[in-house]
């Protein structure tokens, strides 16, 4: 954990939040990685990790993370070892994910996924 805001991606990101909650849903994984970027883009006013994050029909997906545990039902730490860090990450993206899972890390999948539809369907 450093002090300094780190250059991340998703992987470490990923990794971090399934190092805090353990065994998770990745449809649920999915949706907390969008809002731990849309909290700091809103909060750090800088993103947390450089891929983009693109609208799937029913909800947004980071298409590198969502191709690399495709076909899993649920994730683990272990299946982002060797490309996901959470060590990269500096003290205030932690916090900030910190936030997002204590937030809506008790939150089911279909509950988060309502609610990333409900918000777009309020830009339309």
């Amino acid at each position: 954990m450093k002090d300094e805001k780190a250059i991340v991606n998703v992987f470490d990101v990923a990794s971090y939040i399934l190092y805090r909650l353990g065994e998770t849903p990745t449809l649920k994984l999915h949706r907390l990685v969008y809002y731990c970027q849309a909290w700091s883009l809103v909060w750090d006013d800088a993103p947390l990790f450089t891929e983009q994050i693109k609208a799937w029909q029913n909800s947004p997906i980071v298409e590198v993370l969502f191709y690399k545990l495709q076909g899993s039902f649920t994730s683990r730490v272990k299946d982002l070892f060797g490309i996901g860090d959470p060590l990269k990450l500096c003290t205030k993206q932690i916090e900030t994910i910190d936030a997002v899972t204590a937030y809506y890390g008790d939150k089911n999948t279909q509950w988060l996924t309502e609610l990333t539809q409900y918000r777009a369907k309020l830009k339309r």
